[in-house]
């Protein structure tokens, strides 16, 4: 593995980061508390045993595959760059809006960390 490899790597949100179990997103949206922003509606509960996992779901309302994308990847990478705000382990997931693709960045990564703060 090279330097610039190692550096991409630096810059994911690792595997271990990521919510992909099928029973624990439906836990999270049953039994979870909700916020609705402008950009994305946010299920989260506590979770003591484990870091921090995120889920990000986009549905056909905002768009074709391409907007999809774009909202998934925008909402993970203001997550990344604002986890250090996160005061304790939870289970967190984002249901991306159109808002979300059509907002400007800076605006968008102020309000992820405005509501990361909170938690």
């Amino acid at each position: 593995m090279n330097s610039r490899t190692r550096d991409r790597s630096r810059l994911k949100l690792s595997k271990h980061a990521r919510l992909t179990e099928g029973k624990l997103f439906k836990e999270t949206l049953d039994q979870g508390k909700k916020l609705v922003h402008r950009y994305f509606i946010m299920f989260y509960i506590p979770k003591a045993e484990a870091p921090t996992q995120i889920g990000v779901i986009a549905s056909k309302k905002i768009g074709n595959a391409v907007w999809r994308n774009r909202a998934k990847r925008r909402i993970r990478e203001s997550y990344r760059v604002n986890q250090r705000h996160l005061k304790s382990n939870w289970l967190l997931v984002f249901i991306a809006r159109k808002d979300s693709v059509l907002s400007k960045w800076p605006d968008f990564l102020d309000e992820m960390k405005r509501i990361l703060s909170e938690l």
